[in-house]
């Protein structure tokens, strides 16, 4: 006997949206996406390349110690960008 799908498991919605991609745990199904930008007050430019390389070694540690995925981090001279996804159930205010 063919494998059995579960009811609404091949929707087209569930490609366009990507449903396979969402994060899952016991309790919940969600898709927890933040966007952080730093900046430097008057927007010096203060992040030289030894202080780049160390923010993002530091932000590599925290996200994986809290099961976060780094989509996109850009360290610039003037400000940081740091686009990330967190597990369900996480709080913004870790």
């Amino acid at each position: 006997m063919g494998e059995r799908k579960r009811a609404g498991q091949d929707h087209p919605l569930n490609y366009i949206m990507g449903y396979e991609q969402v994060k899952k745990n016991r309790s919940c199904v969600d898709e927890l996406k933040y966007r952080f930008v730093w900046i430097p007050k008057y927007r010096r430019k203060v992040l030289t390349e030894g202080i780049k390389e160390k923010l993002k070694k530091i932000f590599l540690q925290i996200a994986e110690g809290y099961d976060f995925e780094i989509i996109e981090q850009q360290v610039m001279s003037d400000h940081v960008h740091l686009f990330l996804s967190a597990p369900p159930g996480c709080s913004r205010n870790l």
